[in-house]
């Protein structure tokens, strides 16, 4: 059962290189994803993926995640750009105008990124589909070096998270978090500095 489930894995790691590959994607060396991932780019968006990058997705891989789905989507003239050792679990990140992680981020299960609003904060606008998400807000979202964000948390447009810094699990981050520091809850608030020295 354990040699089936690895062959499984090992088939599906090399069905999504190729997935890449179609969608002519920018990827570095040792590309791991594990699970069915849906990627959706629109005109003249970017994806860079740099090395090292490890993605579960689904297939009961991590308990955490379950059998959820990554999903990546990034609209007109956007982007994401992913540093190298990088590592997601069911991850949903949705560009509409420039999402960046830096290296050596870890990122839990089930988390959601998105630099937008989606829909107008007008009532007004939100009454029609041509009005309602062109008028969305957005700002671009910077996750630096050596972040560790847990398992279901959001990330709002305009948050830039220090490096080294922590986001404890479920938490809404809604503004940004200085380097080096531990923050948690719905909106995140600042809990305690980091001190390698304990």
């Amino acid at each position: 059962m354990i040699f089936f489930k690895s062959f499984r894995i090992k088939i599906v790691i090399f069905f999504n290189i190729l997935y890449l590959r179609y969608l002519k994607i920018n990827y570095g060396k040792n590309l791991r994803i594990r699970g069915g991932v849906s990627i959706v780019l629109k005109k003249k968006s970017r994806l860079y993926i740099g090395n090292s990058f490890s993605l579960a997705s689904g297939m009961m891989i991590n308990p955490l995640s379950r059998n959820i789905k990554s999903m990546i989507r990034i609209d007109d003239d956007a982007k994401i750009i992913i540093g190298n050792n990088v590592g997601f679990s069911s991850i949903c990140l949705w560009s509409k105008k420039s999402i960046t992680i830096g290296n050596n981020v870890k990122i839990g299960a089930d988390s959601l990124i998105f630099d937008s609003d989606m829909h107008s904060l007008n009532f007004i606008e939100r009454r029609l589909p041509e009005t309602d998400s062109s008028n969305a807000k957005s700002m671009p979202i910077i996750i630096k070096d050596d972040v560790f964000i847990g398992t279901r948390s959001i990330i709002n447009k305009g948050v830039i998270i220090g490096e080294r810094s922590i986001v404890a699990s479920g938490s809404v981050v809604t503004k940004s978090i200085p380097q080096d520091e531990i923050w948690g809850g719905n909106p995140a608030k600042f809990i305690k500095k980091i001190n390698y020295g304990e």
